[in-house]
């Protein structure tokens, strides 16, 4: 099997992780009954390109893409070429990339997978199970064509009658590839933590390459005063510095690629490997819940609660 990572750091190393501890659960474990290439690509065209020179002519019997970039750049090396099969995942939008039509239908191609985003619509509901009513939100992200996507999606909820009393203050930072581009993204940020801080009743990470990873999440814990509201398990779990968080179960999302890759080793017909949505999960930081003053609302779901800190 073929591992490629759109960039080292979260969400791809626990994600990868978690594939890899299933198909072991199943009976495919890494330097035993499966053999594994690995690579990242930092987010950079150049590097894919080398990677498919050196790859291209190997005969793996899967390939795993891990992110939005490496799934992009490797649809345009082999999309609906039948002799590769790939599995991605840390997508956050394969029906804009056109890998998928559609989730819960056959894939069109060569591509299937889990997308990484939960819905946006539901991230937007768990917002507002925090009391006291948070209406103002600062909302940072970059110039990547998977924020740019979710941005815009989180637009056409927002317009809806369910979330008008949501008002969200839009900032945008220059895309800076490369493996510590992130880093310079955060720095990049900070200008706009500071100018929304005194306007906004909390932060809500972006859903790219920014928000997934600790500097961001850091910097705003160390330069806001308003709580920031992560986008995975770890912004909380790790004590990174977000209050709370509803994101996508990297060990469930994990299991599911398992399955999809064991179907693929196994020879099943492709057609019946359908791309999916991840299982949502979520986890607050009571220390700092109570340092904002924070609950969540009663119709809040505390069976798929994490309590962190107590």
């Amino acid at each position: 099997m073929l591992i490629i990572n759109s960039q080292k750091g979260e969400p791809y190393e626990s994600l990868t992780g978690s594939v890899l501890k299933h198909l072991a659960l199943k009976g495919f474990e890494q330097g035993k009954e499966l053999k594994i290439t690995r690579w990242s690509i930092g987010n950079a065209e150049g590097m894919a390109k080398r990677i498919w020179s050196i790859e291209k002519d190997k005969r793996y019997d899967a390939i795993y893409l891990g992110g939005t970039m490496a799934t992009k750049y490797f649809k345009g090396f082999a999309f609906q070429h039948p002799r590769f099969k790939f599995v991605f995942g840390a997508v956050t939008d394969p029906v804009g990339l056109g890998v998928i039509d559609s989730f819960g239908a056959p894939p069109k191609a060569n591509f299937t997978g889990v997308c990484y985003p939960v819905k946006v619509v539901d991230r937007l509901r768990f917002l507002m199970q925090i009391k006291p009513t948070i209406k103002t939100v600062g909302y940072i992200y970059t110039g990547m064509p998977q924020s740019e996507s979710y941005t815009n999606w989180m637009k056409k909820e927002l317009s809806s009658e369910e979330f008008k009393d949501l008002n969200f203050h839009y900032r945008q930072v220059q895309f800076v590839p490369g493996e510590g581009g992130h880093k310079r993204m955060a720095d990049l940020a900070k200008q706009y933590v500071l100018e929304l801080n005194p306007v906004v009743d909390a932060f809500l990470s972006p859903n790219d390459q920014m928000g997934a990873q600790q500097p961001f999440v850091k910097m705003v814990s160390e330069n806001a005063t308003k709580p920031l509201i992560g986008l995975g398990e770890k912004d909380v779990r790790d004590n990174w510095g977000a209050t709370l968080s509803y994101f996508p179960s990297s060990d469930e999302t994990g299991r599911l690629i398992a399955d999809m890759l064991i179907s693929i080793f196994e020879r099943k017909d492709f057609t019946t490997i359908v791309p999916q949505w991840p299982v949502a999960g979520f986890a607050k930081n009571n220390l700092r819940m109570r340092q904002y003053g924070l609950n969540l609302s009663q119709n809040t779901d505390e069976s798929v609660l994490n309590d962190i800190i107590k």
